[in-house]
């Protein structure tokens, strides 16, 4: 049987040889960034009345896309790609309005562009795809997490009070609790979703409001938060009413 001193020198030697194996200590591994030839990337435009589908090439290389779109009167419009739910746009009529959408890798080489306003308008859109990466801004992403939150409870508080699930005493400390969270969550906010707080506080703390007021999507609450909604959706960052109770 080997000694223990000669059983310490092989594993010495193993150490030794499997070191000058090894890569030398350089610092992280630096990996060369590829160029993205975009010399050929033309701007893609599509017009029409009311509603169509588009299918767009994407060239290889884009990360993101920057949409114009202008359609004339007074109605509305929506935006939807084929990469997911979460990136349709929205907006109005009667001017001009501009996106930015992400590219993710898995969308592929097609890229499907439904196009739909509400009163059969005329519109026009153009498509410039870049190699720059699309990042929600985070305080954005902070603002529409709250407030999905804070809504979906108003929404649950009143639809629970209708299905006689929620008390009266139940539904007016709830929406008390979304008043004062409405308010901290204000000084997080910045544009129009901090212009729109303020709004829906007001409309909370009204005297004399009654159980199932914000269903209604006349009230200057609902307003406020359907503005705010498609500054998220807009932005890139998802807004859904989390319902408990079915809708």
């Amino acid at each position: 049987m080997r000694s223990l001193t000669a059983r310490l020198v092989g594993l010495a030697l193993v150490a030794v040889m499997l070191a000058g194996c090894s890569a030398p200590a350089s610092g992280p591994a630096r990996h060369t960034a590829v160029a993205v030839d975009t010399s050929t990337w033309k701007p893609v435009t599509v017009s029409g009345t009311g509603k169509t589908s588009q299918a767009v090439v994407v060239p290889k290389g884009a990360r993101s896309l920057a949409i114009e779109v202008a359609c004339s009167g007074t109605g509305m419009f929506s935006l939807s790609f084929s990469i997911d739910r979460y990136n349709s746009r929205y907006g109005g009529c009667g001017g001009a309005a501009n996106y930015r959408v992400p590219v993710p890798a898995s969308v592929g080489q097609r890229l499907d562009i439904q196009f739909f306003t509400y009163a059969e308008a005329p519109f026009a859109y153009t498509i410039s795809f870049s190699t720059d990466r699309f990042i929600v801004d985070p305080r954005l992403s902070v603002a529409c997490d709250g407030l999905t939150t804070i809504a979906s409870d108003v929404m649950n508080a009143d639809e629970g009070f209708r299905r006689s699930e929620v008390t009266a005493d139940k539904w007016s400390k709830t929406i008390a609790s979304a008043a004062m969270r409405l308010g901290e969550l204000e000084p997080q906010t910045t544009g129009i979703i901090h212009s729109q707080i303020p709004l829906m506080i007001e409309a909370l703390k009204t005297a004399g409001i009654a159980p199932g007021t914000f269903k209604d999507a006349t009230t200057p609450y609902a307003a406020a938060v359907e503005v705010s909604a498609g500054v998220c959706t807009n932005g890139g960052s998802e807004f859904s009413y989390l319902a408990k109770y079915g809708g």
